[in-house]
């Protein structure tokens, strides 16, 4: 059995619901925080998140960090997509 099994995430997965089809650049912080959070853990509950955006494929490959790829993404138009699995 896994040690994430019946673990319950830091916040729900209506919340992540909620920011599809959302800018990114239009997130508040509250907001951002529940995104990275699913970014990083939505698999273990469900949660596949996507990001579509017009940022130029060679700034995000050049980003140093995840922090700077999500800078560049919040300024390009970029929208969160939310699966369920």
């Amino acid at each position: 059995m896994s040690q994430d099994a019946g673990r319950q995430p830091e916040h729900t997965v209506e919340a992540a619901q909620a920011l599809h089809g959302r800018n990114v650049a239009m997130l508040s912080p509250d907001e951002s925080e529940v995104l990275n959070y699913f970014i990083q853990q939505g698999r273990k509950f469900g949660v596949t998140i996507g990001i579509d955006t017009d940022a130029d494929p060679n700034d995000l490959q050049a980003a140093g960090s995840p922090a700077q790829e999500r800078e560049i993404m919040r300024r390009a138009n970029s929208t969160v997509k939310v699966t369920l699995v």
